[in-house]
């Protein structure tokens, strides 16, 4: 990140320009480098007859690692803002709204998953149990497993990106909202889900834990604020073109409600396949 990109995120984030003090801190804990080390990287690549030295590799290491270091604190800075402002638009790094829609997508598969394994496994046991009571043998395994893992991730991905996907058409087409980029869609829902990033963490981290009840508790209270900032996202309009603002929004719920359903057709013909697969496994 360079200075001036800093200094402006500084700024939105804290409401004021930062002090040199804070600057110099930054810059020793490599948030960001300023543009001589950049023009000097450049000549160094740009020059052939310049070999690099033997502290190259752990400088190159230590600047990776001081770019993790300063993409984890631009996340993390930009969550806490959604979390106090969901609605406020302020400079950001474009990625932020990706990694956003990443985390809450495996939240809320690993909260998923672990709560239908353990189900199924309860259901498992009774059954052999059951078996064995009238003198029959019984083996069934439980079937949740690693795939289903990977089915639950894919149809919790394609049903969140239904939602941003679907809210970009009707921004973009209902709206007339022109400078309402794809990439400024992630944004804008990811900042209203933020609150659903925390809940979706600590639903995981019941379930794995064995706290399914207080997990599903959480869950349920996720997916209702996460309608509800749906339902909200729909409602927030610049009113740029003549229709009235009733109508634009009857006819984005409409358009919303279109796009989530041809994607919900996908999304459950993959869960149906493996339910099928699973059923087969009992039954033959």
């Amino acid at each position: 990140m360079k200075k001036e990109d800093w200094v402006d995120y500084f700024a939105a984030i804290n409401g004021r320009m930062p002090s040199d003090e804070e600057i110099a801190q930054a810059l020793m804990a490599g948030e960001f480098v300023e543009n001589d080390e950049e023009t000097g990287i450049e000549k160094t690549a740009q020059n052939p007859g310049v070999k690099p030295s033997d502290d190259a590799v752990p400088q190159l290491a230590s600047t990776v690692a001081g770019k993790g270091s300063s993409l984890f604190k631009d996340f993390w800075g930009w969550l806490v803002s959604a979390w106090q402002s969901p609605t406020s638009e302020v400079p950001t790094n474009k990625y932020n709204g990706y990694v956003a829609f990443g985390l809450l997508t495996l939240f809320y598969t690993i909260a998923v998953f672990v709560m239908i394994r353990r189900a199924v496994g309860i259901g498992t046991f009774y059954v052999n149990n059951f078996s064995r009571f009238f003198g029959e043998e019984s083996s069934f395994a439980n079937p949740v497993g690693p795939s289903a893992f990977f089915m639950i991730l894919i149809a919790a991905a394609l049903y969140i990106f239904s939602v941003i996907f679907s809210g970009f058409v009707a921004r973009r087409l209902v709206y007339k909202e022109t400078d309402f980029t794809f990439s400024k869609s992630f944004e804008w829902y990811g900042r209203l889900f933020s609150i659903n990033i925390i809940l979706s963490a600590v639903s995981a981290f019941f379930a794995l834990i064995g706290l399914s009840l207080l997990s599903f508790f959480v869950l349920s209270v996720s997916v209702t604020i996460f309608g509800l900032a749906t339902t909200f996202a729909l409602a927030q309009s610049k009113n740029v073109s003549g229709m009235d603002m009733f109508y634009k929004y009857l006819i984005a719920i409409l358009v919303n409600a279109v796009i989530m359903f041809l994607f919900s057709i996908v999304e459950f013909s993959i869960l149906a396949r493996y339910i099928r697969e699973i059923g087969s496994s009992f039954f033959y």
